[in-house]
């Protein structure tokens, strides 16, 4: 699994029931990415915004936040988003009762499956 921070600033002087209506209005965007697994859309209270997406894979994330999506979400906001990606060997869900666990190799490829708690 793979970890991506998506970092861009909203318009300065948002709130943060503004933002989550901006949040709400993108959902339909990330449902249909290939390999997402989830999404957590973060507000800063100052117009920073960081989005975490948790990925089956880097291709994924990779494919989904192409030049394209850099240019739109510049369009949008004023600025490209910086993304930055981490290997993600474990996720502990409390909600679910699991622990996802991936063996990975230097390239963040999976090597291995899932382990439940």
């Amino acid at each position: 699994m793979i970890t991506a921070l998506i970092e861009f600033d909203f318009p300065a002087g948002m709130t943060v029931a503004e933002a989550a209506e901006i949040f709400k209005q993108m959902a339909p965007e990330f449902r249909v990415m290939p390999g997402l697994i989830r999404k957590y859309c973060l507000f800063g209270g100052d117009s920073n915004v960081i989005g975490v997406c948790l990925w089956e894979d880097r291709a994924s994330a990779e494919r989904s936040f192409d030049e394209n999506w850099r240019k739109k979400m510049a369009q949008r906001y004023g600025a490209e988003p910086q993304v930055i990606y981490y290997a993600t060997p474990i996720v502990v869900d409390n909600a679910l009762g699991i622990v996802e666990g991936e063996a990975i190799s230097s390239s963040f490829g999976i090597i291995s499956g899932a382990a439940a708690e």
